[in-house]
């Protein structure tokens, strides 16, 4: 078996064996392979990386920059066309907290989003505290959550968390919760991409969009414009140069000794500007 670094891998799963060349090939990556693997609960029937060294190569994860992503192999009770499976999403990537119960015919049938406001005194996210705050918020959240939606946790057929990008602290809360919780039930945990989600998050909507579509993606240190080709196809269009338009904003406000967060403030300060008075370079 080799591990080549610019080409496209299908490795059989070889636990603590694959952990240790992962090791040895990608260095301070390999810990990408371990959470993967623990994730998977020992169900993993096939592992694909991709090499994106180049950010202009088509693949699954175009916009991760250098990062290797993962395909997961769904287990055939979530996939089955004569299963109704109900799904508990969680995420944590920052600084809310939400919960969600999908089931593949209904839709969502029940969400919670816990928004911390502990933050504005910092003028941004502290990870430490947001990592504390989904620590104490999470659990009561899908207690009730499915109190709301009369299920049990047994009637759950798979738990999806988002994996990032996002604070690392943050995420923990939310993978550990996911896996853990997972573990119990013998039931998947499943892994999403955080922009991945935002992405395909229109195809929700009543009616939902055909593919392929053009998605405006702005959601914290990311703002891009992506093709939406197909499930797992994306490409690239543009992205700022170096701050996200969130960032941007906070980090005016903050010049200006606004509140945080810094866009509604921004934008309401600019009701009241003179469009004309400054003349910016089209952006291209």
């Amino acid at each position: 078996m080799a591990l080549d670094r610019c080409s496209f891998l299908a490795l059989a799963f070889l636990s603590r064996l694959f952990e240790e060349l992962a090791t040895a090939s990608f260095r301070h990556n390999a810990g990408f392979f371990t959470r993967a693997l623990e994730a998977t609960q020992g169900v993993l029937e096939r592992l694909v990386f991709l090499d994106l060294d180049t950010r202009h190569e088509c693949s699954r994860f175009h916009f991760l920059r250098g990062k290797l992503a993962i395909i997961p192999c769904y287990s055939a009770r979530v996939q089955s066309p004569f299963h109704n499976p109900t799904i508990l999403g969680i995420e944590t990537s920052c600084d809310e907290t939400g919960v969600a119960l999908y089931r593949h015919e209904q839709g969502i049938v029940g969400e919670l989003v816990y928004t911390q406001a502990d933050h504005a005194a910092y003028g941004g996210v502290v990870p430490e505290l947001a990592s504390r705050d989904h620590v104490r918020k999470l659990p009561g959240m899908i207690r009730e959550l499915l109190d709301r939606a009369n299920l049990n946790s047994t009637d759950l057929d798979a738990i999806a968390y988002t994996a990032g990008p996002g604070l690392a602290g943050a995420l923990l809360v939310g993978a550990s919760t996911a896996v853990a919780l997972a573990q119990a039930l013998s039931i998947p945990a499943i892994a999403v991409h955080h922009m991945e989600g935002h992405l395909l998050s229109p195809l929700l909507e009543d009616p939902a969009p055909e593919l392929p579509f053009v998605a405006l993606l702005v959601s914290g240190g990311h703002t891009m414009l992506v093709e939406v080709v197909g499930l797992g196809r994306y490409r690239l269009l543009g992205e700022t140069l170096d701050d996200a338009a969130g960032e941007a904003f906070d980090k005016t406000a903050r010049l200006l000794s606004l509140s945080y967060p810094g866009g509604p403030e921004v934008a309401r300060l600019a009701e009241q500007g003179d469009r004309h008075r400054f003349g910016f370079p089209r952006p291209m």
